[in-house]
């Protein structure tokens, strides 16, 4: 999860230099009226966006990601019971079939 978190930070730094820049262009623009800063504001306002809509992507991404791995399901590697309500310490055997629960892999995907 640190490089989740380090990514966010990257294009947080990312859009808050956008907007700095955007902010500089537009009070160039003010002092000498040259069209190339309200291009480059116009430029700099578009990668802010782009930049805020792919946090926001970003984030959506990541909650689905961290919702399936919370969803795993341990079944029986015999006959394929969903363990979710057995823990290891109250039973050492699957309820269906009677095979051992040391064996069963902790987490597997379905």
């Amino acid at each position: 999860m640190g490089l989740y978190n380090f990514h966010r930070v990257l294009i947080i730094v990312a859009i808050l230099f956008d907007v700095g820049f955007s902010i500089y262009c537009y009070r160039k623009y003010q002092v000498s009226s040259e069209s190339l800063h309200v291009v480059m504001l116009l430029g700099s306002s578009v990668v802010t966006l782009v930049l805020v809509t792919y946090l926001i992507y970003f984030n959506r991404s990541l909650a689905i990601l961290r919702s399936m791995a919370s969803d795993r399901i341990r079944r029986c590697h015999s006959c394929y019971y969903d363990l979710r309500g057995i823990s290891e310490i109250d039973h050492d055997r699957c309820p269906q079939c009677g095979a051992e629960l040391a064996a069963i892999p902790s987490a597997e995907v379905m």
